[in-house]
């Protein structure tokens, strides 16, 4: 995991910037429709898109992706 703060007049507003390296990069990240309440996985996604105030991803090379999300700080 990976954590920048953008600060000073080029990042207007201030941002925290959360960049994770996955080594499963054939696997684009996707928003699950519905998660169960008793499921154990399927709401990371939910909670980036929910708070953050960009999220997306991109491979870095030929064995992973980075997926990152942006808040407002």
């Amino acid at each position: 995991m990976e954590l920048t703060l953008g600060t000073g007049r080029e990042f207007a507003p201030p941002f925290l910037r959360v960049t994770v390296t996955d080594r499963a990069p054939a696997l684009a990240p996707e928003l699950p429709a519905c998660a169960d309440l008793l499921d154990e996985g399927g709401r990371g996604l939910r909670l980036v898109e929910a708070l953050a105030r960009r999220w997306g991803w991109h491979r870095t090379g030929f064995d992973e992706k980075q997926v990152w999300c942006t808040f407002t700080v």
